[in-house]
């Protein structure tokens, strides 16, 4: 008896047991290989550009930067955080006005930022004395945010303002945080009793400043608008009275402002690489562009309250043509494109769209696990996690939000030459 028990329990003991972790081990060291194939051999210690996000406290101790929903009127401590953008001067607020004064019936595009400065351009005589508290928010205008200082369409001043180089000034000016921009509004204080409108309307076009500008490119940078984004408004009211029924007149120059998004000074940008989940026997040199996703991150770590964590994501480009999620949400489908669409990657071939305005959205405490960039969950294929472990082959790199990500099927090794360099410790940015 004692002999037959021997021979089953060598019998079992010989029997391959299932491993449910083998093949991701397998996967694991077979990327480790064709990475170290492609760039040499890892240095140990080697953190792949991303640093902790140190948080924001004044002398005093106290936390400053926002962490709750609505407007952040601290305008003396803007520029410790954030990029503030400097005050518009008067060429580019006139050569905004004189192209909304010039066409009518606009078709505009759509933003989808949640951080975002509001500044003022200027506003028409009818829409200044009626038109007040501006509003922004989602289709859900029961969350929409008041924002602060514009109580009416010639809005009200905000001084000192800290700007990040460390001067300060004065501008028309608020920070939203935590809001959003998918619509926007104003109540009327002319129209009387009850309406349907309930005396607000949301009558708006958003117009990029490359079209203003592509339109009249004239009055030197003095005057440039690139890059700028301007909701306007078209004024009407429904009131009783004859002369409080006024119709829009298909111009929206009846208040204008300009909106930016919130540029977080500690973020980091990360570049990702899902070349995980492809067949690893098969990557080619042009395969390492690291671009099938890359986004900001502004990680907000209290070390103290928990409670208030938080995180910026300002996704910017989306090269893969996976299924790529950050903390749950689609990249493709937040730019608004399909999952085999490349995007913001000057691509040549394949379906590709340039072009496309970067979209913000925030990562709640319940998800933020750290105050480094590497934690922030990033998946492909709904299942496997793309990584940036210490000494091992890596689906992540982070760098400073100026560093521009490389084009498509490029080996981010011939755009930056420090890449190779860093990967064996010998240098410690990869991105100069």
């Amino acid at each position: 008896m004692i002999a037959v028990a021997a021979l089953a329990f060598a019998s079992c003991a010989n029997e391959d047991v299932y491993d449910p972790d083998a093949k991701t081990k397998e996967k694991e060291a077979k990327y480790q290989a064709v990475f170290e194939a492609e760039f040499g051999k890892i240095a140990k210690g080697v953190n792949w550009g991303f640093e902790a996000q140190k948080g924001y406290f004044s002398k005093d101790g106290k936390w400053i930067s926002a962490t709750t929903r609505g407007v952040d009127d601290n305008a003396n401590m803007w520029g410790s955080y954030v990029d503030v953008p400097k005050p518009l001067t008067e060429a580019q607020k006139a050569k905004v006005m004189e192209y909304f004064n010039t066409f009518d019936n606009l078709q505009g595009i759509s933003i989808n930022w949640c951080d975002f400065f509001v500044q003022q351009v200027g506003s028409s005589e009818l829409g200044q004395p009626h038109m007040n508290q501006l509003v922004c928010g989602n289709e859900d205008l029961s969350k929409a945010d008041h924002v602060h200082n514009f109580n009416d369409a010639n809005a009200g001043w905000k001084e000192p303002v800290l700007y990040a180089d460390g001067t300060t000034g004065k501008d028309k000016i608020n920070f939203i945080t935590d809001g959003a921009t998918q619509k926007w509004g104003w109540h009327n204080s002319l129209e009387d009793g009850d309406s349907e409108t309930g005396h607000w309307y949301y009558n708006f076009v958003i117009i990029p400043g490359d079209w203003i500008q592509e339109w009249n490119n004239e009055g030197g940078d003095d005057a440039d608008v690139s890059g700028m984004f301007f909701v306007a408004f078209d004024y009407e009211c429904h009131g009783t009275t004859a002369e409080k029924k006024i119709n829009a007149d298909g111009f929206y120059n009846d208040w204008v402002v300009r909106v930016n998004p919130g540029e977080y000074l500690q973020a980091q940008r990360v570049f990702v690489e899902d070349l995980k989940t492809g067949d690893l026997d098969k990557v080619t040199s042009t395969d390492w562009d690291f671009n099938d996703a890359v986004f900001d991150a502004f990680i907000n770590y209290n070390q103290y309250w928990h409670d208030g964590d938080y995180a910026v994501i300002t996704v910017r480009a989306a090269g893969g043509t996976l299924p790529l999620t950050i903390a749950d949400q689609e990249v493709h489908g937040l730019l608004g494109e399909a999952t085999n669409i490349m995007i913001n990657t000057n691509a040549t071939v394949g379906q590709h769209k340039d072009g496309v305005i970067p979209v913000q959205f925030r990562i709640p405490a319940s998800q933020i696990t750290s105050n480094n960039a590497k934690d922030i969950p990033v998946f492909v294929n709904g299942s496997t996690e793309l990584k940036a472990e210490q000494s091992a082959a890596t689906q992540k790199l982070a760098g400073p939000t100026s560093v521009q990500w490389v084009n498509e099927r490029n080996n981010i090794k011939t755009v930056f030459s420090n890449f190779v360099p860093f990967c064996q410790k010998k240098t410690e940015k990869w991105w100069e």
